[in-house]
């Protein structure tokens, strides 16, 4: 078994390790969900209405 200093070290590197990637889906998640409602307002043609800037050549 490991000594508690070192069990405690590894939880805490882990628990940082968790923290990290958990803040890194929930940003991917979210610019997934803005991602998709810009490409809802291409799709219907809305871009004049709500003063979003079309990007066509």
């Amino acid at each position: 078994m490991l000594p508690a200093t070192l069990h405690f070290l590894i939880t805490m590197i882990a628990w940082a390790i968790n923290e990290r990637m958990q803040r890194k889906l929930d940003y991917t998640q979210e610019e997934v969900r803005v991602l998709k409602a810009q490409q809802r307002i291409e799709l219907l043609g809305l871009q004049g209405d709500l003063g979003v800037a079309a990007s066509r050549p």
